[in-house]
């Protein structure tokens, strides 16, 4: 599959690119890594709220994040967590993922517990 990519897209901008230009083709390899962590919220704030505010602002980041030497960093994934009723966030085990421009970053996974502070 990733040859008959590679051939296509090759076919293309041979029949696009002015003569005698220069081109070089290359597939970037992904980066992935889990989120694994704790949330603690105020007692009182809504959970259900908090759960869905958070992985919709999580996904968010990730997803405009998931470029060509992308990059996905502890203070982006908290600033995504944190608003209202979020107390302490923790992750586990938590490496930055800075990818080079061969490289961008893949998320397989978040798995996040919350508990009241």
């Amino acid at each position: 599959k990733k040859q008959e990519v590679e051939s296509a897209l090759i076919s293309y901008i041979h029949n696009k690119k002015p003569a005698g230009d220069l081109y070089s083709v290359y597939f970037a390899d992904k980066i992935t890594k889990q989120i694994n962590g704790t949330v603690k919220y105020s007692y009182g704030s809504n959970l259900n709220e908090i759960k869905k505010q958070g992985l919709k602002s999580l996904n968010k980041y990730i997803e405009q994040n998931k470029l060509i030497k992308g990059s996905i960093t502890l203070s982006g994934i908290y600033a995504a967590l944190t608003f209202h009723g979020v107390k302490k966030i923790t992750l586990d085990n938590w490496v930055d993922i800075e990818c080079l421009d061969t490289e961008y970053p893949v998320i397989s996974e978040i798995n996040i517990d919350y508990e009241v502070y």
